[in-house]
């Protein structure tokens, strides 16, 4: 599939409870094959069992980017793995219309060289632009600061740092 991603990010304090408790849960496995010209895999495992894996190009931007994910057989997956320039893996609850996000550095969750952010997906850039978080309460207590044009945040880069 091929679009314009359209997404704003906030870093977290924390994940609410009623988030872990009630929100669909996935995990998932990246590896980047370059840093440049973002290329990257993934295996998705969903909350049903079933596993996707994806190859995915992405363009340099913040909150608006082009973006082309293509599902591939296991096979080339486990092929394009061994040229891994750096990885990661995620925890993801979608709920309501956020992603809550646990990402861990290497290939294990654990509690340490994790990041937690927030993430909505737009229509357009104007209803991104419009979009106020302070509408949702519930969830303000737990952000830290908006991270979308941040480039230190930018999965390709927080993954490849040692900080």
């Amino acid at each position: 599939m091929q679009g314009k991603e359209i997404e704003k990010k906030w870093l977290l304090k924390y994940i609410p409870f009623e988030v872990i408790e009630k929100g669909a849960q996935f995990y998932a496995e990246t590896d980047y094959l370059s840093f440049e010209n973002e290329v990257r895999l993934r295996k998705l495992i969903k909350a049903d069992g079933t596993t996707d894996y994806i190859i995915s190009f992405k363009t340099p931007g913040g909150m608006i980017r082009n973006e082309t994910n293509l599902t591939i057989p296991p096979d080339v997956y486990d092929e394009l793995r061994t040229y891994s320039l750096a990885k990661n893996v995620r925890i993801y609850w979608v709920y309501d219309e956020f992603v809550f996000t646990q990402v861990n550095r290497g290939s294990e969750i654990t509690p340490y060289k994790q990041l937690l952010y927030l993430e909505r997906e737009f229509k357009t850039p104007e209803e991104a632009e419009k979009f106020d978080l302070s509408q949702y309460a519930w969830i303000c207590d737990c952000v830290e600061k908006d991270i979308t044009n941040d480039q230190k945040y930018k999965m390709k880069n927080w993954t490849r740092s040692k900080k």
